[in-house]
C-alpha cells in the first residue's frame, strides 16, 4: 500500500512553502437517497488561516452566489479538508468524520451534476475554481452526473483559470446505486478521496509511474535511495520481507510470449531482494519470480516466463536496515526458451503420450525419458519430434514402472534450450497374480502401482526415511501424520488377483510413533476399483489402535480366490501423532499357524504357568524360555506340550528374575509354525537376606523386584543411560524429571531382612543436575509393603536438596534389625530439572566413615582453621595439607586430631597460596576411613586484615538464643552456614553493632561469615 512518508511531506513542504494556497481536490455527487454524503473536498498546500475565506457554489451557470463560511477550519498546515451535506453518510462510506478529519457540515454544498465551486480568501480574491464562472455545466466535459472528479497529482491551484485537462472524470451515472447507504462496497472503493499528491511521482516510485523498459536487452545502474520508502513488508507475494527499505519500480510488457534471464549484480549491501510480479504492488499481484537474501551476492532469476501483452512490475528493494542499495540491473530475452507445462496423458501398461507449451517460435523437440532416476546428461532414450505437431507417443515402456521425462527446444542446429523440469509419470499396472513383497526399501515415494485417497485433512499418505523409533526393516515406511480434524485416508496396495496356495494372505506391521497417541486403523477391502472411498465396503479389521511397537497384522484372502482385490489401510485418527506401516506381503498362508496371545499366570519364586491361543487344528507345542534377551536360535530351555491339553508350567526358575517366552505350533511331520515371541515375564522376589549391591549397569531398565509408585504428575522414576554428567560408577542410573506441579514419586528398594551385621546399613549416591535446580528428596522406609505411599510411614532423612555433584547418603539400619523393610527415595520437587540416583548398597555398617563437609575459618596469611562433619563415632582424625595439586599418596603435611575437639589450625602458611587438604578418621588403630578431599582454601594477601577486624568481636560463644556483635567500623553483612555449607541466615546489617537471634538453629556447630570494610572472615559458632 502506497504511503505518505515523513520524507515526502518534507520534500512537498519545501518546494511549495512559499504557496500560501488552498486548491480543490475532488468532489463526490452521492447516489445515497436525498443525495446524503455530497462532498467537496480541499488541499491546503502549506499553511492556511481560513478566517473570513469561503467556498463558493454556481447553480446552473447563474454566477458564484451561494456561501460556506470556511472560518471554522481554523489555520490547517498541509492536510485535507472536507465540506458535506451530511457527515454521518461521509463517515460511512469513506471513515471521514469530524473527530478525526477537518469537515464543516453544510446543506449548501449540494451540486446537480452542473455546478461549479470557487474558493475566496479573506479578501474575496478567488484561490481555486472548479468549472467555468456563467457557464451551466450540463454537456460539457465538467459535467458529473451520480459521479465524482478529482484533481490530478502536481496540479496547482489556478485563481479562477479553470482548466478541465488537470483533472480526472469518472464516468456520468458511475456511482449509481453504489455505497454502503444502497447496501452495496462503499463510496470509498471507487472515490480517491485523500490520494491528491502536490508533486508528480517521478518514475520509479511507485507502480502508478514505473520506469518503463520498453525493450531487450536492458541494463541499468541505479541505487534505491533515489526513489524513497513508499511500500511495506508484506506487499509482495513473493516474500514477507525486503520491502521496509527503499524500493525502485520497474515495468515491462513484453509484445510476444518469452522467456527471459534477470540480473541483478554488482550489489552493495546485503539483506536486498529483486521481486517479479504480474501486476502493481497496489493490485494484489502474483508472484512470477524471486530472489532475495541477507548476503550481497548476485541475485539471478533464470528462465523466467513471460506472456506477450502483460504488464510485469520488477522492484528491487531492501529491508530497512540498510534502508537502500545501489546495484546493476540486467534483463535479457533467451533465445531458445525451454518449454513448459509438460504434461503425460493416454498412460497405458506400455505407452503414454506427452505434450507441453513452448514459449518460443521452434517447430521442433528433443524428449528424453527413462525410468526414474536417470542422469539426463549420460542416459536416457531420446525421442525428436520434428513432425510439425508438438507432443509424441512413447512406448515400448514396462508394466507398473515410473519414468522420468525432460523435454527441451531445438531452434536450430546450433540453438537448443536448457532441459525443462523433471517430469514423472507411472504406466498402468497390471494385476499381479503372483506372492510379492514391499519393504519401501528400493523407492524414494509411493511405489508404482501403490495409491492413496486423501480424505481427512491437509495430512496424507506419504513416504518416509528413517522415521523416529525407526523402521520395522530397514530405513524406510509409509506414513500418515495427524491432522486437527479427523483423517480418512487410505494407502491403497496394487490389485492382485487372489489365488489359491499362492496370494490368498495378506500381511503387515503398524506402528504409532507414541504410547500416550496411539493411532486407530482400519482395514478394507474392495473388489471393484480403487477410485473412491465407497469401493472399500469390506471390513477385514474393524477400528483398533495400532501400538507404539511394530505389530504384524494377517488376514486371509482365501473367501476371495478367483477375485481381484484392493487392501487398504484406512488412517481414522483425530489430532493424534504418526502411524508407521512397513513389510507388506501377498503370499500363501502358512501350514502351519503360529499361536497367539501367550500369557503367564500362578507366578511363584521358580514356577510359572504359561499358556496360549492355538489358531490351527495343532495339539502339540513347543516353549523356549531362557533369561531376557538370550537368543532364540541357540540358546534357550525347551519343554514340549505333548499331553493334549494347552499349556505347561515352567519350572526350576530364579526368583526375581526377568524371563523371555518363545512358543510355536507342532502340526507334525516336521511342519512347525514360526516362533511367537519373545513375550516376557518376571518371577516373585524373595526377600534379601545377603548384603548385595544394584549399579544399574547390568541392566536396560528397572532392575526386577525393584518398585515405582508415581503420584506427582506424567514423569516418574525411569532408567537412564549415559545422563548429562555422568554417572557415579559406569554409564546408567535411575532418573527422575520435573514435573510442572509437585512430585511424590518413589524409587523403591527390594523387600530386605536386616540382619545385624548383614544387611544393617544402606547407602546410595544422588546428584542434581543443575546448581541453580536443586531437586528436593526424602528418604522413607516401609515395614510392611511397597504398594502405597502411606506404607511408607517412617523417615530415614526429612527432606533436604541433593547438590550438583554426586553425594553419598547412608543410613543405619540397625534399629530394624529382625524385620522386613523397603527403602524408598522419594522426590518432592516441583518444576526443578532431574535428580539421579546409583550405586545402592545394602551391607553392615562396620566400616569407618569418610569426614565430609571440610570448612576453613579465620584464614589469614599463614594460618586457617579447619573443621569438618564426622560421619560415625571417631575422636581422632588425620589432616594431610600442601600447596594444591600435591600428591597426597607421597607428599603433604600430616596433622593429627587427638585431643578430643573436632578441628585443627594449620600454621606456617605462604601468603595469597592455593591449598589443597584431605581429611580421613582414625577409628580403631587399624581401621581408618578412606581420605575426603580435596578441599581447597587460599591464604590471603600480607596485611589483608582490617582494622575493622581488629576491634571486631562477638559473644557468647557457645550461644543460647541470642548473639551480639561489635566493631569499629560498619559491619556490612552477617551470612550464617551449617557444616553442610547449606546459607541458613544472611542479615545486612550497616552498623557499628547487632544482636542476632539464633533461636530457631538446633543444638550443633555452625559457621559465620562476617563482611567489614569490603574484607571477610569466618568464625565458628557453638549453639547449646
Amino acid at each position: 500500500m502506497k504511503k505518505i512518508t515523513f520524507l515526502m511531506m518534507s520534500f512537498m513542504m519545501f518546494a511549495f512553502g512559499y504557496a500560501q494556497d488552498a486548491i480543490i481536490t475532488g468532489y463526490v455527487d452521492s447516489p445515497c437517497p436525498g443525495a446524503d454524503g455530497r462532498t467537496i473536498e480541499i488541499y491546503v498546500n502549506g499553511t492556511v488561516d481560513f478566517t473570513d475565506w469561503n467556498l463558493a457554489r454556481q447553480s446552473n451557470g447563474g454566477g458564484f452566489t451561494t456561501n460556506v463560511d470556511l472560518t471554522s477550519l481554523g489555520s490547517l498546515t498541509d492536510e485535507f479538508a472536507y465540506v458535506t451535506n451530511d457527515e454521518a453518510t461521509l463517515d460511512v462510506e469513506f471513515t471521514i468524520n469530524s473527530t478525526t478529519h477537518n469537515v464543516i457540515e453544510n446543506s449548501v454544498i449540494s451540486s446537480n451534476g452542473d455546478d461549479a465551486f470557487q474558493i475566496t480568501d479573506a479578501g474575496d480574491v478567488v484561490v481555486d475554481r472548479f468549472g467555468e464562472e456563467n457557464v451551466d455545466g450540463t454537456g460539457t466535459a465538467w459535467e458529473h452526473v451520480d459521479t465524482y472528479y478529482y484533481r490530478n497529482d502536481g496540479a496547482t491551484a489556478n485563481a479562477g483559470a479553470f482548466d478541465p485537462a488537470n483533472w480526472t472524470f469518472g464516468t456520468q451515472d458511475a456511482l449509481d446505486n453504489l455505497g454502503n447507504c444502497n447496501f452495496e462496497p462503499a463510496l470509498s472503493n471507487y472515490v480517491p478521496f485523500g490520494s491528491y499528491m502536490s508533486t508528480v511521482v517521478a518514475p520509479g516510485e511507485s507502480c502508478a509511474n514505473p520506469i518503463a523498459i520498453t525493450g531487450l536487452p536492458y541494463t541499468t545502474s541505479d541505487d534505491t535511495a533515489n526513489y524513497g520508502n513508499n511500500y511495506n513488508n508484506g506487499d509482495s507475494p513473493c516474500d514477507s520481507f525486503y520491502l521496509s527499505g527503499d524500493e525502485a519500480i520497474y515495468a515491462f510488457t513484453p509484445a510476444n510470449n518469452m522467456a527471459v534471464n534477470i540480473s541483478l549484480y554488482n550489489v552493495s549491501v546485503d539483506y536486498s531482494a529483486i521481486h517479479v510480479l504480474d501486476a502493481c504492488l497496489d493490485d494484489s499481484p502474483n508472484c512470477v519470480a524471486f530472489e532475495g537474501n541477507s548476503n550481497s551476492i548476485d541475485r539471478n532469476l533464470e528462465g523466467v516466463y513471460l506472456t506477450g501483452g502483460q504488464t510485469y512490475y520488477i522492484v528491487i528493494s531492501t529491508w530497512a536496515t540498510p534502508q537502500s542499495v545501489q546495484y546493476e540491473l540486467s534483463i535479457e530475452e533467451i533465445t531458445c526458451p525451454a518449454p513448459t507445462d509438460v504434461v503425460l496423458s493416454n498412460i497405458t501398461q506400455t505407452s503414454a503420450d506427452v505434450s507441453w507449451t513452448s514459449f518460443g517460435s521452434e517447430t521442433e523437440w528433443e524428449i528424453l525419458y527413462d525410468e526414474t532416476g536417470f542422469d539426463p546428461l549420460v542416459d536416457g532414450t531420446s525421442v525428436i519430434d520434428n513432425d510439425g505437431t508438438l507432443g509424441e507417443t512413447l512406448s515400448g515402456l514396462t508394466t507398473g514402472t515410473t519414468y522420468d521425462v525432460y523435454v527441451r527446444a531445438m531452434c536450430s542446429a546450433t540453438d537448443m534450450s536448457d532441459w525443462t523440469a523433471v517430469a514423472t509419470f507411472s504406466t498402468a499396472c497390471d494385476v499381479i497374480n503372483t506372492a510379492y513383497t514391499e519393504d519401501f526399501e528400493s523407492v524414494s515415494s509411493l511405489p508404482a502401482c501403490w495409491s492413496v485417497i486423501n480424505q481427512g485433512g491437509a495430512n496424507e499418505w506419504v513416504f518416509e526415511s528413517s522415521p523416529d523409533g525407526g523402521a520395522q526393516s530397514g530405513d524406510n515406511v509409509m506414513k500418515i501424520r495427524y491432522n486437527s480434524s479427523a483423517h480418512d485416508d487410505y494407502l491403497i496396495m496394487p490389485a492382485t488377483e487372489v489365488i489359491a496356495g499362492t496370494t490368498d494372505m495378506v500381511s503387515f506391521s503398524l506402528r504409532s510413533r507414541a504410547s500416550s497417541l496411539l493411532e486407530p486403523f482400519e482395514v478394507v477391502l474392495s473388489t471393484t476399483d480403487n477410485m473412491s472411498d465407497t469401493s472399500f465396503d469390506e471390513v477385514l479389521q474393524a477400528e483398533m489402535d495400532a501400538p507404539d511397537t511394530w505389530t504384524q497384522y494377517e488376514f486371509d484372502l482365501s473367501a476371495y480366490v478367483g477375485q481381484t482385490v484392493y487392501v487398504a489401510i484406512r488412517a481414522t485418527g483425530t489430532n493424534d501423532f504418526e502411524l508407521f506401516a512397513d513389510d507388506f506381503v501377498f503370499d500363501s498362508p502358512p501350514s502351519c499357524i503360529e499361536p497367539t496371545d501367550v500369557v503367564f499366570s500362578n507366578i511363584t519364586l521358580d514356577s510359572a504357568d504359561v499358556s496360549w491361543t492355538a489358531n490351527g487344528s495343532e495339539t502339540e507345542w513347543e516353549i523356549l524360555y531362557g533369561e531376557t534377551g538370550f537368543d532364540p536360535a541357540v540358546d534357550g530351555t525347551s519343554v514340549m506340550d505333548t499331553d493334549g491339553t494347552l499349556g505347561e508350567t515352567l519350572t526350576g526358575l530364579v526368583d526375581g528374575t526377568l524371563y523371555d517366552v518363545y512358543v510355536r505350533a507342532d502340526c507334525g511331520s516336521g511342519d512347525l509354525s514360526t516362533w511367537n515371541g519373545p513375550t516376557t515375564f518376571a518371577t516373585e522376589c524373595a526377600v534379601y537376606s545377603a548384603a548385595y549391591t544394584e549399579d544399574f549397569e547390568s541392566v536396560s531398565s528397572l532392575p526386577a523386584c525393584w518398585s515405582v509408585i508415581n503420584q506427582g504428575g506424567a514423569n516418574e522414576w525411569v532408567f537412564e543411560s549415559s545422563p548429562n554428567g555422568g554417572a557415579q560408577s559406569g554409564d546408567n542410573v535411575m532418573k527422575i524429571r520435573y514435573n510442572s506441579s509437585a512430585h511424590d514419586d518413589y524409587l523403591i528398594m527390594p523387600a530386605t531382612e536386616v540382619i545385624a551385621g548383614t544387611t544393617d546399613m544402606v547407602s546410595f549416591s544422588l546428584r542434581s543436575r543443575a546448581s541453580s535446580l536443586l531437586e528436593p528428596f526424602e528418604v522413607v522406609l516401609s515395614t510392611t509393603d511397597n504398594m502405597s505411599d502411606t506404607s511408607f510411614d517412617e523417615v530415614l532423612q526429612a527432606e533436604m536438596d541433593a547438590p550438583d555433584t554426586w553425594t553419598q547418603y547412608e543410613f543405619d539400619l540397625s534399629a530394624y534389625a529382625g524385620q522386613t523393610v523397603y527403602v524408598a527415595i522419594r522426590a518432592t520437587g516441583t518444576d526443578e530439572f532431574e535428580l539421579y540416583a546409583d550405586d545402592f548398597a545394602f551391607g553392615t555398617n562396620t566400616v569407618c566413615a569418610a569426614p565430609t563437609d571440610v570448612i576453613f575459618t579465620n584464614i589469614d596469611n599463614t594460618s586457617a582453621d579447619v573443621a569438618w562433619l564426622e560421619n560415625g563415632t571417631a575422636t581422632e582424625w588425620e589432616i594431610l595439607y600442601g600447596e594444591a595439586g600435591f600428591d597426597p599418596a607421597v607428599d603433604g603435611i600430616s596433622v593429627m586430631d587427638t585431643d578430643g575437639t573436632l578441628g585443627e589450625t594449620l600454621t606456617g602458611l605462604s601468603a595469597e597460596t592455593d591449598y589443597d587438604v584431605y581429611v580421613r578418621a582414625i577409628c580403631a588403630p587399624s581401621d581408618e576411613s578412606d581420605w575426603f578431599g580435596p578441599s581447597t582454601f587460599t591464604t590471603t594477601t600480607l596485611g589483608i586484615e582490617s582494622v575493622g577486624f581488629d576491634s571486631f568481636s562477638y559473644y557468647p560463644n557457645p550461644v543460647q538464643d541470642e548473639l551480639v556483635l561489635n566493631a569499629a567500623q560498619n559491619i556490612d553483612q552477617v551470612q550464617i552456614y551449617n557444616v553442610r555449607g547449606q546459607l541458613l541466615i544472611l542479615k545486612e546489617i550497616k552498623d557499628l553493632g547487632a544482636k542476632l537471634n539464633l533461636q530457631d538453629l538446633s543444638t550443633g556447630i555452625y559457621f559465620m561469615k562476617v563482611e567489614i570494610n569490603n574484607a571477610t572472615k569466618t568464625f565458628k559458632l557453638v549453639r547449646e
